[in-house]
């Protein structure tokens, strides 16, 4: 959840924070119904079926966003310069994803998208260190 999209901001109001620490357990779960309170108090506004559900997340368009409006950002990131210059990932194999994804042979949606987390990340603290080192050393 540290990393999610968070919808349940209300729920760190702190007057309402205060109120649910003071309520009985009972209010907060009801043998296997969790949220019970929340859930009793919908029952005459939303149908049954609704608040009782099992709990389901929530699809984003990921494949279409790295086949089209993201497809800049796949390619800069996945780029073979980029890839060749940080050396974990075989260049061949990771181009070969890309456009067998591309072309519907595999879906490769995750893996592009993990592909694509790593290099992000090791830009943003492996090229920082690194850069951070040699100025430092520039200026001694």
């Amino acid at each position: 959840m540290a990393a999610g999209v968070e919808a349940r901001v209300p729920l760190l109001d702190p007057d309402l924070v205060s109120l649910a620490a003071r309520l009985p357990v009972a209010y907060k779960q009801r043998h296997a119904t969790g949220k019970w309170i929340f859930k009793k108090a919908m029952e005459s506004n939303l149908p049954r079926d609704v608040i009782y559900r099992p709990k389901t997340g929530f699809g984003v368009p990921l494949r279409r966003w790295l086949r089209n409006e993201l497809r800049p950002l796949v390619e800069e990131l996945l780029s073979p310069h980029s890839l060749r210059s940080r050396g974990l990932f075989d260049v061949a194999g990771v181009a070969r994803l890309v456009t067998d994804d591309r072309t519907g042979r595999v879906d490769g949606t995750y893996t592009i998208l993990s592909l694509m987390c790593i290099e992000i990340w090791c830009r943003r603290f492996l090229s920082f260190s690194a850069e951070t080192e040699s100025m430092a050393a520039v200026s001694i």
